[in-house]
């Protein structure tokens, strides 16, 4: 579990790649951003509007680690969510 994390909603900058499923968020999207340390590293990774209402629960579920790829990890969890 990450030492220290935050979650606030930003309006973007510049364009950013949506750490859950790969695709481009446009300059100027309002997005999750979270941010903190794990593991003695810094992260800042965003969340485009798809994949947002997911992001909770998706934590939850596999409590709060992640050891696969992140955007594989939750395909897969969105692919057990559907069914």
């Amino acid at each position: 579990m990450s030492d220290i994390h935050r979650q606030m909603h930003l309006r973007t900058r510049k364009e950013h790649r949506c750490a859950y499923c790969g695709s481009t968020i446009a300059k100027g999207s309002v997005v999750l951003c979270e941010h903190g340390v794990y593991d003695h590293q810094p992260y800042r990774r965003y969340a485009c509007g798809k994949c947002e209402p997911h992001v909770d629960a998706f934590w939850k579920w596999c409590r709060y680690e992640c050891e696969n790829p992140l955007d594989e990890s939750f395909a897969y969890f969105l692919e057990l969510e559907s069914e």
